[in-house]
């Protein structure tokens, strides 16, 4: 097996189309609409673990502030972002963790668009029309500047102005801390959602969020700590938490879509840590 990393979309498609890949993954809604009648590629829909594309927000700056990370959420059209440049690819969720992981439940509050909303959140917290985040970009993410060129009007629309620095993705992947917001996906690869949950306490919390939160320590320890129903109650009560208090932007699932070559029979995607290995077993 040869792994060729091809950072540009469209070369990698080339790659792909010509047979000088078999396999390329995690491609972008572009990608799937260019094949969807071509008869010699498969397009492999979910093939990764249950993930979601996050924009980190560094809480040792303005964003240390609730009421402006708030405002962000509300200054954010994610819907809109999902239908007009995902094309509905990815799944839009009202809570802090990805819609198909176990215990996802909505949020009772949306955080529905709603820049006047945003606006007056920055003006209590004494930034309307004095705010200025830093940002980086690269092409981790399928259709990755897009949706941070989306984010930023969004932002502009209601006073926020963004610095945005576009990196490869070595260096953006390295320099996490040294932006206000930065686009990324997280994923949990043994399908459980304490996984996920982990990065927004201890020292992940501090090393990419810079965040720690005393109120939300005991909610993720509790969700470790029980099973059944009682588990599944504690996993919503943290992940709202983290929904409730905006510590990071939540902009939707990512749905890894794989474009495989129909010279490779039987492609299937490798069970994650968790998942049954065998779907078909009777037990006496």
């Amino acid at each position: 097996m040869i792994l060729r990393y091809i950072e540009d979309a469209q070369a990698r498609q080339a790659a792909l189309l010509s047979g000088q890949v078999d396999v390329s993954t995690r491609v972008g809604p572009d990608e799937v609409a260019a094949v969807a009648n071509d008869e010699n590629i498969n397009i492999v829909s979910n093939a990764g673990p249950p993930a979601q594309i996050v924009s980190i927000w560094q809480h040792d700056g303005p964003l240390g502030d609730v009421r402006v990370r708030q405002a962000l959420a509300y200054a954010i059209d994610r819907e809109a972002i999902a239908s007009s440049i995902m094309r509905d690819q990815n799944a839009v969720g009202f809570n802090s963790l990805p819609t198909m992981i176990p215990g996802y439940e909505d949020a009772s509050n949306k955080f529905a668009y709603d820049p006047d909303k945003a606006r007056e959140l920055l003006a209590e917290a004494g930034l309307a029309d004095n705010l200025t985040l830093t940002m980086s970009t690269s092409s981790l993410v399928p259709k990755q500047l897009e949706i941070d060129q989306a984010i930023v009007s969004y932002l502009n629309d209601v006073g926020i102005e963004v610095d945005v620095t576009r990196l490869e993705v070595g260096a953006f992947r390295t320099t996490y801390g040294d932006y206000d917001v930065t686009l990324n996906t997280l994923a949990s690869f043994n399908n459980d959602p304490s996984f996920l949950l982990g990065f927004y306490t201890g020292g992940i919390g501090d090393a990419v969020f810079k965040v720690s939160e005393p109120e939300y320590d005991p909610l993720f320890v509790a969700q470790r700590e029980t099973v059944g129903a009682p588990r599944a109650a504690a996993i919503n009560e943290a992940s709202t938490w983290l929904w409730d208090n905006a510590i990071t932007g939540f902009v939707s699932d990512e749905n890894w879509v794989f474009l495989v070559n129909k010279r490779v029979e039987n492609y299937v995607r490798a069970p994650l840590v968790g998942e049954p290995l065998l779907w078909k077993v009777t037990v006496q």
